[in-house]
């Protein structure tokens, strides 16, 4: 069973968050992800932000032939999402000894499970890898302004997010009340998604290949990510298919006229691997990785904060599972806490949360962005950006930053954390 097919079986019921969880425990829809020890295979994984040194400077195209450093991995066959461990209470987790099987049956069709033996964290892109094209019209070059202006090029990547879901037709919100960074209060006692259309979901293979990336991390920082063949199946398959979207050729068209990235795809394409996926030390060694933090979260044991978790895809499918709760949405400091509240039309928003039990402040998500748009715009202010700089952009009439905290480490330049922050 896919996520998909496992949301479209959660009980619609009440819209009241309480309601809900009482009818989820009874209908046993989705359950928690581990946030303790990786399940054998695919578990929620979460990290956080970093900040630091360094710019990304001009790429190098890595050698031809196989990856230098190979890492000895135990290869699982991936679980379901719905799988793995079992709920007693906020930041307590079990596992359950269940047979790991096929999350989304789409890395191959492989049912059973896989062998032991060692696996590369950066896998081959050959020139056959072909996906097929979900372009909708010819990606322009990017203009003179737009190579001299990175603001006016981040823009041009909202234009040419063609998969883009429309607040008020394919999704809708309830935004509920104001509350503030600092109250520790559930100010919303309804969820944040009243609803959204699954099907469109369905229709782009870069929103479900997504999907299937979730389950993959283990949400406690310090604690090491289990790698299996499945997993990095998942990610070179989704850096395929975004390959073939507008706002990746855009990006990738703009990197070459910048000197930043190598013209060739199959280059291109393992350099965004390396760039999203590749595995780095935050507490202990591989412990984390750019997508982990920026798009799937993580949670600090020592302070149960939870860090990143910055997508609005995974809140909605944890909201669904019962494990995020929408807690009320937060004005930026620029109106003081003050003026006209969003509408709920708006593709942004920001918003406390908490995650099993354990609050996130205030994060700032865009809403109905495809992944392949967040994708290419925090790639590219990475790599064409400068240290401590923002990058303004308009989504619909809000005006927001987009901010990357950047570190290096003895392998270079690293995201730490990206996201969008509202202005005004």
């Amino acid at each position: 069973m896919d996520l998909l097919t496992a949301l479209c079986g959660i009980c619609l019921g009440s819209n009241d968050k309480r309601q809900d969880q009482q009818q989820q425990q009874q209908q046993l829809p989705l359950q928690p992800l581990s946030n303790s020890q990786p399940n054998n295979n695919n578990n929620n994984s979460y990290s956080q932000a970093a900040s630091g040194g360094g710019g990304a400077g001009v790429y190098a195209a890595p050698p031809p032939g196989p990856p230098q450093n190979q890492n000895q991995y135990h290869q699982q066959q991936p679980s379901s999402y719905s799988q793995a461990v079992s709920h007693d209470a906020p930041g307590k987790y079990h596992h359950q000894q269940q047979p790991p099987h096929s999350y989304s049956q789409a890395v191959g069709g492989q049912q059973g499970g896989a062998s032991t033996g060692v696996i590369s964290q950066q896998p081959q892109f050959l020139p056959s890898d072909n996906i097929p094209a979900s372009v909708q019209k010819p990606v322009p070059a990017p203009t003179q302004k737009e190579l001299q202006d990175l603001s006016a090029a981040a823009q041009r990547l909202w234009d040419l997010d063609n998969n883009r879901l429309n607040p008020g037709k394919d999704f809708q919100l309830n935004l509920q009340r104001k509350t503030f960074v600092s109250n520790q209060d559930d100010m919303s006692g309804d969820k944040l998604f009243k609803s959204v259309n699954n099907d469109m979901l369905r229709k782009y293979p870069t929103y479900s290949k997504f999907l299937d990336l979730l389950p993959n991390f283990t949400s406690r920082e310090g604690v090491a990510e289990t790698v299996t063949d499945a997993r990095l199946r998942d990610e070179k398959q989704f850096i395929d298919l975004v390959y073939q979207t507008s706002p990746i050729q855009y990006l990738h068209k703009y990197l070459i006229a910048k000197k930043l990235a190598p013209s060739d795809p199959t280059q291109f394409k393992t350099m965004l691997n390396k760039t999203w996926f590749e595995l780095y030390k935050r507490r202990v060694r591989n412990d984390t990785s750019a997508f982990e933090h920026t798009f799937a979260g993580e949670v600090r044991d020592d302070t149960r904060e939870v860090m990143g978790f910055h997508n609005w895809l995974t809140f909605y499918v944890e909201e669904k599972a019962g494990r995020a709760d929408y807690r009320g949405f937060i004005l930026p400091k620029t109106r003081g806490g003050r003026g006209a509240n969003p509408t709920g039309n708006e593709h942004v928003l920001s918003f406390q949360l908490s995650w099993n039990g354990d609050v996130k402040p205030v994060s700032t998500i865009l809403i109905g962005v495809s992944p392949e748009y967040e994708l290419a715009l925090y790639t590219m202010v990475f790599l064409a950006g400068k240290d401590d700089v923002n990058v303004p952009i308009i989504v619909d009439d809000v005006q927001c930053e987009v901010v990357v905290h950047r570190f290096t480490n003895n392998t270079g330049p690293k995201i730490g954390s990206a996201y969008v922050s509202i202005v005004k």
